[in-house]
């Protein structure tokens, strides 16, 4: 909504990177091990995207695919959960909840990047461009279409 209304990022993941996975791909890696219950027995997968990106470089993709200047306004924890909380309505635990990953984000816990996909798939992730190529809709403000 932020990006779409706002042509802004308002997460509060500071500089840190992120190894952006597209949830059709978690799925995709999801239904492989259901397929196959009996290979992947007590086995555990970290699947990740291809890359990981700060959310500055996530705003110049968005920039980019939208001819639009999306920026990101690193904001902290406290401003971002207040403003959730207030501005947009949301739960306040959900919220809380969020502030936590987003503390683990900062830490770098969601940068690393793994070839799991690809070793259960056989195929690449999509990257955060091709994702946001094939949402572009999501991004775009009702008088950009």
């Amino acid at each position: 909504m932020e990006i779409r209304d706002k042509d802004i990022i308002f997460i509060p993941a500071g500089k840190s990177r992120t190894s952006f996975i597209d949830a059709a791909d978690i799925g995709l890696a999801s239904a492989t091990i259901l397929h196959d219950p009996d290979q992947f027995k007590n086995t555990a997968h970290t699947i990740s995207g291809p890359e990981a990106l700060d959310y500055f470089q996530v705003a110049d993709v968005l920039s980019k695919l939208t001819n639009r200047k999306i920026t990101y306004v690193k904001p902290g924890l406290l401003k971002y959960r207040s403003y959730y909380i207030k501005s947009r309505g949301l739960d306040k635990n959900y919220v809380n909840v969020t502030v936590m990953l987003y503390i683990m984000t900062r830490l770098g816990t969601a940068k690393t990047i793994t070839n799991e996909f690809f070793k259960l798939t056989g195929k690449n992730p999509r990257t955060f461009e091709d994702f946001a190529k094939a949402n572009i809709g999501a991004f775009m403000k009702d008088n950009d279409n």
